[in-house]
C-alpha cells in the first residue's frame, strides 16, 4: 500500500479536473523496487544476453506501443496534452525502442 495510506492527486493541467488519486510511494517502496530489480538481474543471464536477443525484446515493446497507440495517447492526453501531440509522442516512444534495438545489434557487431 501507500506510504502511511498517503495519496497523490493527479490533475488535468488544461482544466484542473482530478484525473486520478494514486498511492504515494515512500522510501521503503523505492528500496523494495531497487532490491527486486537487483535480484532480477542477478537471477537471470541478461548481462550475457546478445544484442540481437535484446533487440528482439525492444522491438516487441515498440510494436506493443504502436498497437496500443490510441489508448496510450488518450491516457497521455488526460494530463492536458493535445491528443494529436500525444499520438505523435507514441510514435516517438516506439521509434526510441527501435533505435535502441538497432544499437543493441550494432554492439554485437563491435564485439
Amino acid at each position: 500500500g501507500a506510504a502511511g495510506g498517503a495519496t497523490v492527486d493527479v490533475y488535468n493541467a488544461s482544466n484542473e479536473e482530478l484525473v486520478a488519486r494514486l498511492p504515494a510511494a515512500g522510501e521503503q517502496h523505492v528500496q523494495m523496487a531497487v532490491a527486486a530489480a537487483s535480484n532480477a538481474l542477478e537471477m537471470t543471464d541478461w548481462s550475457s544476453t546478445s544484442g540481437a536477443a535484446r533487440a528482439k525484446f525492444l522491438r516487441v515493446i515498440a510494436q506493443g506501443v504502436l498497437q496500443a497507440k490510441e489508448k496510450l495517447a488518450r491516457l497521455d492526453s488526460l494530463m492536458g496534452k493535445p491528443l494529436s501531440e500525444a499520438m505523435w509522442d507514441m510514435d516517438d516512444v516506439a521509434a526510441c525502442f527501435d533505435y535502441y534495438a538497432e544499437q543493441a545489434v550494432k554492439l554485437d557487431e563491435r564485439q
